[in-house]
């Protein structure tokens, strides 16, 4: 008897996954593309592939889903301080004495990094990128390719330099402290390839507007302070002359910005694709297409103020207060590449490929 029980039970449950599966196979097309089903069932990754027939192409995806969200462009006051402040950085990047006292980063000791607080953690990178734009900067990897000097860097603000005085503007002094602010910078570096990708960078600024630090909500701006290095420029610069060779950090080819999620970053890369494509696909809605991307020149107008923006203005300013003494040599940004991995309807976050090269005089 018990036997009996226990097969009917099983007849019962093969008929319901039976049922269950043939429902499944019965639901239109045009259900299987909605995200809110498609995501619990396959998960985030595979959703957003229904909408992408083949690898790398955006055709299937504005086809079939019309509703793609066009970037806004951003406003002209936005846009006129990118581009004045892109303009200046092209000077002087083609001439670091101009900047006067601003073109020298007293930061060159990497102890310092320690000081004021940062934990750092490195490991060895092996093998390429997944992103396709990445994989081409780079180039292919073979065999002799497998060795240590590939890292991926990452600092987290989790120390505490000492309490100190400071003058106040009123010309008044007080001590402040400097409470760990878990900031996080994570960078890519390939010393033999030329080439850093800034992967996955939170800078203090950031963590204390969004009570992200050890303090949470409790920040008080009249006795607390970011630390004096916070700096992305710094931090590049220190990593890269710490793991290169005197002829590799001369060599710097490019600095890659992977998953840009600032929204006025996005929203001028928005307004100088659709000035400079206004009748294509992609571009005409402010968004930067799948790798090869589009590539901004100097001749372009759409070059200073993307030189401009915050997530992108750090590399020339690399460039410029990194020049002498054993440093990069006199380098300028030559050409600025936008291009996103895959097409979303759900999230857009466009990469940047930065490309440097030596100065023309």
């Amino acid at each position: 008897m018990a036997w009996s029980v226990s097969w009917f039970r099983h007849v019962i449950l093969a008929i319901l996954l039976l049922f269950a599966f043939s429902t499944a196979l019965s639901i239109p097309d045009e259900r299987l593309q909605g995200d809110a089903l498609a995501r619990p069932v396959l998960g985030r990754r595979h959703a957003l592939d229904l909408y992408t027939p083949e690898l790398n192409s955006t055709d299937g995806l504005l086809g079939r889903a019309p509703n793609i969200r066009p970037i806004p462009s951003a406003a002209d006051d936005v846009w006129n301080r990118a581009t004045d402040k892109g303009k200046l950085l092209e000077c002087w990047m083609k001439d670091p004495s101009a900047a006067g006292a601003l073109g020298t980063s007293k930061w060159n000791d990497y102890n310092a990094l320690k000081e004021w607080g940062w934990i750092e953690s490195t490991t060895t990178l092996y093998g390429g990128e997944r992103s396709p734009g990445f994989s081409d900067i780079l180039g292919p990897f073979g065999d002799d390719d497998w060795t240590n000097e590939n890292k991926v860097v990452k600092f987290e603000h989790k120390g505490q330099h000492p309490d100190q005085e400071v003058t106040q503007p009123d010309g008044s002094r007080r001590t402040v402290s400097y409470p760990p602010t878990n900031a996080v910078y994570e960078n890519k570096l390939y010393p033999g390839r030329g080439v850093i990708i800034a992967e996955w960078n939170w800078n203090p600024q950031v963590m204390i507007k969004d009570e992200q630090t050890s303090k949470g909500g409790d920040w008080d701006p009249d006795t607390m302070r970011q630390p004096d290095l916070f700096q992305m420029s710094d931090f590049w610069w220190l990593m890269w002359k710490k793991y290169t060779t005197s002829a590799q950090r001369s060599a710097l080819r490019a600095i890659a910005k992977h998953n840009i999620v600032n929204e006025p970053t996005q929203q001028v890369i928005a307004r100088a694709l659709k000035q400079q494509w206004p009748d294509e696909n992609e571009p005409s809605l402010g968004r930067a297409p799948v790798w090869p991307g589009k590539v901004f020149t100097p001749d372009m107008e759409g070059f200073a103020p993307l030189l401009g923006i915050n997530s992108i203005w750090g590399v020339p300013w690399f460039l410029i207060q990194h020049h002498g003494d054993g440093g990069l040599g006199r380098l300028e940004v030559k050409k600025i590449t936008v291009f996103v991995d895959t097409v979303s309807p759900v999230f857009y976050q466009p990469s940047a490929i930065v490309e440097v090269g030596a100065v023309e005089d």
